[in-house]
């Protein structure tokens, strides 16, 4: 994904997604397509983007890393259809089956069997949910100044609400006070 129009934080023209040019005001649905590796549909997901129609920050918001976490994808579509355009200051871009081969399979894993939340950043060179993990890290994650990367219980599961912050960041720890979820618990994640 490129995003075209700006400083990142400031941009007030439209942005570019490769498969979606979004203008201000406007919201799109369309598909992120990139290199295909052997099974050609890891990268086929979904991609939708708002655009405010006032500057303002990138919200990012990533669903389904684990294909078999089928809660986080209407979640997320949820969200995004609730987002007028009209009334949001910056920009939303969703990525609601990060995992698409695993979302389409109920499969927790991507093909290769690795874990893509443990992926990240990634490599172009190294395994395909490590290329996965790459090209989602360098056209989508980068451009956020903010990310909800969404999780929930998967099969024979049941998941409290939570959220997980690093307590040392102060903003991320006000954002996730903003959600209203009672349980904020304290990491700063994995490397990545």
């Amino acid at each position: 994904m490129r995003i075209r129009g700006g400083v990142r934080g400031r941009r007030v023209g439209p942005i570019d997604l490769k498969s979606v040019v979004v203008a201000p005001g406007t919201k799109q649905k369309g598909r992120f397509h990139e290199r295909a590796t052997f099974e050609g549909s890891f990268l086929n997901s979904a991609l939708w983007a708002a655009r405010g129609a006032a500057p303002g920050p990138t919200l990012c918001v990533v669903a389904a890393i684990h294909g078999d976490e089928i809660n986080s994808f209407e979640i997320a579509r949820r969200s995004f259809h609730r987002i007028d355009p009209a009334l949001l200051k910056g920009t939303m871009i969703v990525v609601p089956e990060a995992n698409a081969a695993g979302f389409r399979n109920r499969n927790r894993y991507m093909m290769d069997r690795r874990d893509l939340n443990r992926a990240f950043p990634g490599s172009r060179r190294g395994s395909d949910t490590s290329l996965v993990a790459s090209i989602l890290f360098e056209r989508v994650i980068r451009n956020c100044n903010y990310l909800v990367d969404l999780h929930t219980g998967s099969n024979f599961r049941s998941n409290i609400a939570q959220i997980r912050v690093d307590m040392k960041n102060a903003q991320a720890l006000a954002l996730a006070e903003n959600f209203g979820v009672g349980v904020i618990i304290g990491g700063a994640g994995p490397r990545g």
